[in-house]
């Protein structure tokens, strides 16, 4: 809605937009059990764990991410996993042999046909972004993959993105670079099943009804064939 609006402020016809998400292809981003041999190949097995999954760039403060991990160190059962590479990788893994946390697991890039099982075995994923304007029309499209997963998620945003969650119930909206809110929003999903199951639950609904791809792809579809016609 903030792209339509953007647009429409510059003189275009709201007519002549067609808002076209991201979305999954339910075949492969879909419930599934964890895999608990992928688990336990990296240490995590018996552990709450907390993933960022994605770029780790400029965009995202995972720095944040460290003291959060820091902070939660006196609790084992809680570990930390990022899965992806980028520019602050490294920084990142200074930081962490800096403070000698043994909570911050890195590792690095997965497979991708991988990343089903594992958004399905993680406890918690992660969706965060900067607390910068730039950022405010930005959707990440892979907390399309993670709710679809029907996966707790925590969403540390502003903007679009933190709407459409408000509107799906899904994931547990928080301000982007609060630690004090991030660690409460951890240890609720953790003490609290219950809710991170139902916020997961209608996650996945919201996704299954407005954002497979093969009905995304049909909605563009008819968009260019009436705009042919109309053109004509």
């Amino acid at each position: 809605r903030t792209f339509h609006a953007h647009i429409t402020a510059r003189g275009v016809s709201g007519e002549a937009i067609e808002l076209v998400y991201n979305g999954i292809d339910p075949t492969l981003f879909k419930p599934r059990p964890k895999n608990e041999a992928l688990l336990a190949r990296h240490g995590l097995a018996d552990r709450f764990t907390v993933a960022y999954v994605g770029t780790l760039g400029l965009a995202h403060g995972l720095s944040l991410l460290i003291d959060v991990a820091e902070r939660l160190a006196k609790r084992p059962e809680i570990q930390f996993v990022l899965i992806g590479d980028g520019a602050d990788r490294e920084k990142l893994e200074a930081e962490v042999a800096r403070r000698g946390l043994t909570n911050f697991h890195m590792l690095g890039l997965q497979p991708r046909e991988a990343m089903p099982d594992w958004i399905a075995s993680l406890d918690v994923l992660l969706v965060m972004l900067r607390d910068l304007p730039v950022f405010e029309t930005v959707i990440p499209s892979k907390i399309f993959e993670f709710l679809a997963q029907e996966r707790p998620v925590i969403l540390a945003a502003k903007g679009e993105i933190r709407r459409m969650m408000d509107e799906a119930g899904g994931a547990l909206v928080i301000d982007p670079e609060a630690a004090d809110q991030l660690v409460a929003a951890i240890e609720t999903l953790m003490e609290r099943p219950d809710e991170a199951k139902r916020r997961a639950e209608s996650g996945r609904r919201w996704v299954e009804a407005g954002f497979l791809r093969d009905d995304l792809a049909r909605k563009m579809s008819a968009f260019l064939e009436r705009v042919v016609r109309e053109s004509a």
